[in-house]
């Protein structure tokens, strides 16, 4: 009787304890949440935001914008028919694994009815899931609660949270790091990752809620919300599954770990299989992804980076000191800053991995085994910060493997990484400070908890104030004027020209990802972007802008804007198009030229914005009408011409085509059925051992023009067939230099052949 008495009391006291254990910990990550959004809505000044406009309205923030308010309109980011007019934009041509931003817009767009306060949102919920998750990685690698939610907290709050914002929407959103690299901790440590829940009696349910699946889904979860991040994950696992195993010799644990990397692997490819689908079926886009080897070593890091303070600080000095390393030392690379307390950090952690090579471990004396495990923890996080430093400083490992594929260019991505693993090392190091001085000391009459207490809020006091600075607040008032002013302008314009309307953009862009100049006559600089600018703020409108670079149904607007306006009027009626908006900002005489030939062609401008940025043209109707009533095929003929010109896209250095003396090279596509003539135009800006242009044609007939020097020009007659014309610079690399100065510019001109067919054709205005 004694016996059943006290196993049924036994069974409620279990119950209670695990409830106040749950409700502890709830407690926790609930902490976490609110020090982080009160954190984040203290650095943005949030209570002065107007939600349903972005945060952000320059550089790339305005194409996560465009994928917003795509997904708000058509369910998905991949295609938009209302980009790239007349055969409408596919994002499936610039392939990426970043979902999870796209799953958070339909879900939050669908519950707001605004695609604008969904990205606000989701943008600022981010700050609150990085704190919990890292509270949740901290606990886990045996931090004290009160420093787990205080180092969480800051690091929520990072100098790169702010620097990426909704710029680099998928990197700012990095709470699925903490969570990465639980799974690393658990592999570094020997613990088995593919376990089902003990106990469970129904078979299904041990699976779905073990180890196995929360480790399948982070890994999942990480590649999902950004491909560098998924990038990361693997290098670690695999950096820490070679060397459990080779402490140990058991093949289990590397087993473990291949299946790892392996999940991250099997879901990038699963997130971009429509992409791959969509190149299987059309065609590789060669243009569109096209970054170099180089652009590793720009978008690196370096040591000092790393620990001088944040941009625009709150003490003058140190802002000073953080504009001056910017402005005076090359390779500015997106600033990567740790912060004080992370960068402390991580001295603390290189510290730890040299004194563990140079120095002999030894227990310390009266160390407590909690303190013994902390200290092993803390030299292990101090190794893969070595690691990650060492992949993404400038000249290290991620230069080597730039050399397999340069699309993964930004090792400064890294700087995030190494601020986790700073913070994780100091937390546990200021645990074991905290329980040595307590015991060491018990004339204080501390309580353990007390001291970390106080520790933790100076610390959460001091680094949040480090973290934040004034050019974390965005100008509020400035973004409403300015989006409230363009909206009046583009409502105006999407009435002008009417529901379905068809709008050619000037000047050209290339999209995503443009250089500084397409080298086109009326491009100047403007930023890639900007032209979707019409579109965040019209609803009916089809654009030009925005199409996929690379292929001929994004870049026929290139070759049209290089004729007379008058030319660019007879061929617009050709295509079906509406108007022409021409954005002053992006011509070096602010439109002056351009739009003197646009007067004489279509009439005066219809619509100009307050500012003087737009000026819209529409093209009148009896020049659609002449257009219209052209022979069928007459006209059908003349719209391929427009819509399917030559294109140029950076070529393959491969000395089966160039020849063992390759240095650059473009390729020149014609995807029509007829050969099309013109004047190929190679321009040698600077030279370095440049011997010769070699023109390969699609029959494999090569032609070999010397070059005689520095600043050459050489023009060809040429006529292009059907297919690929390979443009080679080759030659020597005399000196021993170790980089390539040559810059090759191609134009391809034929504007006179098809000019000349509309001209004949009487389609004057």
């Amino acid at each position: 009787m004694t016996a059943s008495r006290g196993a049924a009391a036994s069974g409620p006291e279990r119950g209670g304890l695990l409830g106040r254990a749950a409700a502890r910990w709830g407690t926790t990550y609930l902490v976490s949440a609110l020090l982080a959004a009160a954190g984040v809505a203290f650095a943005m000044k949030l209570w002065r935001a107007d939600w349903s406009v972005p945060f952000f309205d320059r550089n790339d923030a305005l194409a996560v914008s465009a994928h917003f308010k795509t997904v708000s309109e058509t369910g998905w980011y991949e295609s938009q028919p209302l980009l790239g007019a007349p055969y409408g934009q596919q994002y499936h041509d610039f392939p990426t694994a970043d979902n999870l931003q796209f799953m958070a817009a339909r879900v939050l767009s669908a519950v707001l009815g605004d695609w604008a306060a969904a990205l606000n949102i989701w943008y600022v919920l981010g700050f609150v899931l990085v704190a919990v998750t890292a509270t949740f990685f901290f606990l886990r690698i045996g931090m004290s609660r009160i420093l787990a939610v205080v180092l969480a907290v800051l690091f929520a709050l990072a100098p790169y949270h702010f620097i990426r914002n909704e710029n680099h929407l998928a990197l700012s959103s990095y709470f699925t790091l903490p969570l990465a690299f639980w799974v690393v901790h658990l592999i570094a440590t020997g613990r088995p990752l593919w376990l089902r829940r003990a106990g469970a009696r129904n078979p299904v349910l041990a699976v779905v809620t073990g180890r196995g699946a929360a480790v399948a889904a982070s890994l999942a979860l990480v590649v999902t919300g950004a491909t560098y991040y998924g990038f990361f994950t693997v290098v670690f696992v695999a950096l820490v599954g070679v060397a459990s195993w080779w402490r140990v010799r058991d093949l289990r644990r590397l087993g473990g770990a291949v299946v790892a990397g392996l999940v991250v692997v099997v879901t990038a490819v699963l997130n971009m299989l429509p992409d791959l689908l969509w190149s299987w079926r059309n065609g590789s886009d060669g243009g569109a992804l096209v970054r170099t080897p180089v652009e590793t070593e720009y978008y690196s890091l370096k040591l000092t980076q790393l620990l001088l303070p944040m941009p625009g600080h709150r003490v003058t000095f140190l802002a000073n000191l953080r504009d001056y390393y910017d402005d005076y030392f090359p390779y500015r690379s997106e600033t990567p800053v740790l912060g004080a307390v992370a960068a402390a950090g991580f001295v603390l952690l290189v510290v730890v991995a040299v004194s563990s090579l140079l120095g002999r471990r030894r227990p310390v004396a009266g160390s407590a085994p909690a303190n013994a495990e902390r200290f092993r923890t803390v030299r292990l996080m101090a190794g893969l910060a070595l690691v990650a430093f060492l992949f993404g400083t400038l000249g290290g490992l991620s230069s080597l493997f730039s050399f397999v594929t340069s699309s993964l260019r930004g090792a400064n991505r890294m700087s995030i990484v190494i601020a986790l693993l700073s913070l994780a090392g100091l937390g546990l190091a200021l645990d074991a400070a905290v329980a040595r001085v307590v015991t060491w000391r018990p004339h204080l009459r501390l309580a353990p908890a007390t001291a970390t207490l106080a520790v933790g809020a100076v610390l959460l006091v001091g680094g949040t104030w480090d973290q934040t600075s004034a050019e974390a607040v965005p100008d509020y008032a400035e973004l409403d004027a300015s989006w409230a002013a363009r909206q009046a302008f583009f409502s105006q314009v999407q009435t002008e020209v009417g529901d379905g309307a068809q709008v050619l953009q000037l000047p050209y862009s290339d999209f995503p990802e443009a250089s500084a100049s397409t080298g086109h006559d009326f491009e100047t600089g403007l930023d890639y972007a900007e032209l979707l600018v019409p579109y965040l703020h019209t609803t009916t409108v089809r654009w030009s802008g925005g199409g996929i670079k690379g292929r001929t149904a994004a870049e026929w607007p290139a070759a049209v804007q290089d004729y007379d306006p008058a030319s660019v009027a007879d061929q617009l009626a050709v295509v079906g198009f509406d108007g022409v908006l021409v954005d002053r900002d992006g011509l070096s005489d602010r439109g002056a030229e351009l739009e003197s030939g646009l007067d004489g062609a279509l009439g005066a401008p219809a619509l100009t914005s307050t500012d003087g940025r737009w000026v819209l043209y529409t093209v009148p109707r009896a020049l659609r009408d002449a257009a219209t009533d052209l022979p069928a095929a007459e006209l059908d003929d003349l719209r391929e011409a427009v819509e399917q010109p030559l294109v140029a896209t950076p070529g393959s250095t491969d000395p089966t085509v160039g020849g063992d003396n390759t240095i650059n090279s473009v390729d020149v596509q014609n995807d029509r059925d007829v050969s099309i003539p013109g004047t190929l135009r190679v321009e040698l800006t600077t030279q370095v051992g440049v011997d010769a242009v070699v023109v390969t044609t699609p029959d494999g007939a090569r032609t070999v023009v010397p070059v005689s020097g520095p600043d050459t020009v050489v023009e060809l007659p040429a006529d292009f067939a059907p297919g690929t014309t390979h443009v080679i610079l080759a030659g020597s690399v005399d000196g021993g230099a170790t980089t390539m100065a040559t810059s090759l510019a191609i134009g391809i001109e034929h504007a006179a052949v098809l000019q000349d067919d509309v001209a004949r054709l009487d389609l004057t205005p």
